[in-house]
């Protein structure tokens, strides 16, 4: 019984070993970009990662021979190589975007660490050796010793060419835990003074979030919340709530609005979900809301917008819609209908609300933006979560075009140079150019960047900040300045929510 305890105590140090050694190389080989001192921190991981095998050697090694040292290594050796080649085997395969895989490492890593724990008290219990379990306990010690001084002395990250960021929403205040899925919008000072007879400084900007009350799980009890800027956004509201659920747990999310030239009004499209479908049954809806001479928001009833054998999940953007050059509202909408697969749409008014019409399927995508180009065309961009891979072209968001104004949609410059991870993306038009705002990273949600064309095919991108970043909405004010509504953070993209103002003298030099 105690020999056969013995194995069991070697073969569980064994698994959790390797287990724990893949996560740590999957993590620092995915956020390398992010990481400060990169070079170093891989130094210290490894020799930390070496003291198991080489502990136990230099230790048992004169008692199990020449041959028992050899079959050590060989094991070692090849439960590492089985490790790696599934891991290659998934990532072709199965398509696990190196985010995804950060996510599974963070989960795995701690599992891992609690099992290669409970085989070392299990081996101490059995042998009562106490040498060898210094040494594999060294191991926890020393890369919690290695993470904790990462935390401590990861310095904040820049940013760049910016000339102004500020933290509007920050986790933690205000009763929320965490912020995410920014929107930004913009109603320009001449239709404020126009079609509202409002008097401000500036135009008005409009930031919504998502403020997630208990963690930053997708799901839970999740308000929709807002902050208005009347000066162009050099200050900012208190945080207003706008949707709340107070007698259930329920989600008001993806915030996609769209302001009416012809009237003034303030389109706040969004979806919203409750624990009673276990947060799959997502309803769309529209909330009109009209800015009055106190500078407060008058807002309607909620409209629910259905279309006939419409899918479960029906879901906005998000990010933020268009008023067209002839009037009609237009934003990008996805339904799910299936496990994990998705279509991506345009829904259009064109009685201020009142109606709405979706077309044709655009894309297999979801999280998708949309904007109307100089010459009258729509320009679509889809967030894609297949068809990309280790072996295939890191495209992870697609773009689409009609002429015909979204009756039909032709895919668009697959080629482009572009590295996005699988992320939500924001569109945007300056003049006669174009840009996106995205994590300039393949392989996690980093480095948030604004890239520019004038044709669709040529980018130019320009860092806007190079730490850890997500979803991003992106405007252009009556000044021709560039004002993005970025998730981004010190450890994690989903810390704070930035304002972003880009002078438009710095973006005609991109």
């Amino acid at each position: 019984m105690k020999k056969l305890l013995n194995i069991i105590s070697l073969v569980v140090i064994a698994v959790s070993y390797v287990a724990m050694t893949v996560c740590a190389i999957v993590f620092l080989i995915v956020n390398k970009e992010i990481i400060s001192g990169f070079p170093f921190i891989c130094v210290l991981a490894t020799l930390i990662l070496l003291l198991p095998p080489v502990g136990s050697l230099l230790l048992y090694g004169k008692h199990a021979g020449k041959a028992g040292r050899i079959a050590g290594i060989v094991i070692t050796a090849f439960a590492v190589a089985v490790a790696i080649t599934c891991y290659a085997i998934l990532n072709v395969y199965f398509v696990f975007q190196p985010y995804v895989n950060t996510g599974l490492a963070r989960r795995v890593f701690p599992y891992a660490t609690f099992v290669y724990i409970a085989g070392i008290i299990l081996l101490v219990f059995v042998r009562k050796d106490s040498f060898l379990s210094i040494v594999l306990s060294l191991t926890i010690v020393c890369m919690g010793l290695l993470s904790g001084g990462w935390f401590l002395f990861q310095p904040d990250h820049e940013y760049h060419d910016v000339e102004q960021a500020d933290y509007i929403f920050v986790g933690g205040e205000d009763g929320y835990s965490t912020y995410r899925i920014p929107s930004l919008s913009v109603i320009p000072k001449s239709i404020l003074s126009e079609k509202l007879s409002v008097d401000t400084t500036g135009d008005v900007l409009i930031a919504l979030a998502e403020g997630r009350r208990n963690n930053a799980d997708d799901e839970g009890s999740i308000d929709m919340v807002m902050k208005l800027s009347f000066d162009s956004g050099k200050t900012w509201s208190p945080l207003q709530t706008v949707l709340c659920y107070s007698d259930k747990s329920g989600k008001f999310g993806n915030p996609t609005p769209i302001v009416d030239n012809a009237t003034g009004d303030f389109h706040l499209i969004y979806i919203t979900a409750t624990e009673d479908s276990d947060f799959r049954e997502y309803r769309l809806f529209d909330m009109v809301g009209r800015l009055k001479n106190d500078l407060s928001f008058a807002w309607s009833e909620p409209a629910e917008i259905t279309f006939p054998g419409q899918r479960i999940a029906l879901c906005a953007g998000p990010g933020k819609g268009v008023c067209l050059s002839d009037g009609k509202l237009a934003f990008a909408c996805y339904e799910n209908y299936a496990e994990d697969e998705a279509a991506a749409f345009l829904i259009t008014s064109a009685d201020h609300g009142k109606t709405w019409t979706r077309s044709d399927i655009i894309s297999k995508g979801n999280e998708c933006d949309v904007i109307e180009t100089t010459d009258g065309s729509l320009l679509f961009v889809c967030r894609m979560n297949d068809e990309c891979s280790g072996l295939h072209l890191k495209q992870y968001q697609r773009f689409y075009r009609s002429t015909d104004g979204g009756l039909s949609w032709e895919e668009w410059n697959l080629s482009t140079p572009l590295r996005t991870p699988i992320c939500q993306c924001s569109l945007g038009r300056y003049e006669n150019k174009i840009y996106l705002t995205h994590p300039d990273c393949c392989a996690t949600r980093a480095n948030l960047s604004l890239s520019i064309s004038e044709d669709g095919k040529n980018f130019r991108t320009l860092r806007l900040y190079d730490g850890p970043s997500g979803y991003s909405s992106a405007i252009t004010t009556s000044d021709g300045d560039v004002c993005v509504l970025a998730e981004v953070g010190r450890f994690n993209y989903y810390e704070n929510l930035v304002f972003i103002k880009v002078d438009r003298s710095v973006v005609e030099t991109i």
